[in-house]
């Protein structure tokens, strides 16, 4: 049987997540990684815009909480839990990650690494698509305007994703301020994964894009793990990151 595609961003937090759905699971797929802006071609030979999307023979998922939702149950392996009030709570979560948490999580980091040309190559840089890191190095000027334009990359846009991103965490604090030590489930759930894949640019977890000098970086993004890194959310997402990222469905209870 042919394997999905994961088209993805490759330093992309919602691509992160559904990587880690498909790694935690045991799925067989290839990747086909872009540069920013250069993913366009080929997510919209697939009808979308965006990644991540997985894609095969019968199979069309244009986003990451799409793909984890068809995952669901794949290999015997729950990422949400199985049924009631508290499958209905987990699956708000996600929603609300995927407003509250990831786009402002990106906007807040990209306005650090767009102001720093050499910043962003090295992030983008893995060596996966040299063609691509050379055009981005040739057309930077062009394609910044294009991604600050898209995403809404301004310092307005950036502190009111900031305002909103401390919203975020103080709201999971107070859901963890009982004590639990999962979110939903009593087990590492979605919640977890989507948490620690899309806290990730701005908490820089050991492992996440692992050919990233950290010191490298610009220092208002290195100061965003300090900023955000006090919530007992964040550290949680830390924990997560850092504990179950390379771990595997079946050799945990589920």
């Amino acid at each position: 049987m042919e394997k999905p595609t994961l088209v993805t961003i490759k330093i992309s937090h919602y691509c992160e997540k559904a990587r880690w759905a498909l790694d935690y699971l045991s799925m067989d797929y290839r990747e086909d990684a872009h540069l920013p802006v250069f993913h366009l071609g080929a997510a919209r030979r697939n009808g979308g815009r965006s990644t991540p999307q997985l894609v095969g023979p019968g199979l069309r998922l244009l986003d990451s909480t799409s793909i984890l939702l068809h995952l669901d149950g794949a290999s015997g392996g729950r990422l949400f839990p199985a049924g009631g009030a508290e499958r209905e709570a987990a699956l708000r979560f996600e929603l609300l990650m995927d407003k509250e948490l990831g786009p402002h999580a990106r906007r807040l980091v990209y306005w650090y690494l767009l102001a720093d040309r050499g910043a962003l190559l090295r992030v983008v840089s893995d060596g996966s698509r040299p063609g691509q890191e050379r055009a981005l190095g040739l057309l930077f000027p062009a394609i910044r305007w294009a991604m600050r334009k898209s995403m809404r990359v301004d310092r307005v846009g950036a502190e009111r994703s900031r305002a909103r991103l401390h919203a975020f965490f103080a709201g999971v604090d107070a859901m963890l301020s009982d004590g639990r030590r999962f979110l939903f489930d009593g087990r590492f759930t979605a919640a977890e994964l989507g948490l620690a894949s899309l806290a990730a640019p701005l908490l820089m977890p050991a492992g996440y894009l692992p050919w990233v000098d950290r010191a490298s970086l610009p220092p208002g993004m290195r100061g965003l793990r300090e900023e955000f890194g006090g919530y007992a959310s964040a550290r949680h997402a830390l924990w997560a990151y850092e504990s179950f990222r390379g771990a595997k469905a079946e050799g945990l209870d589920r």
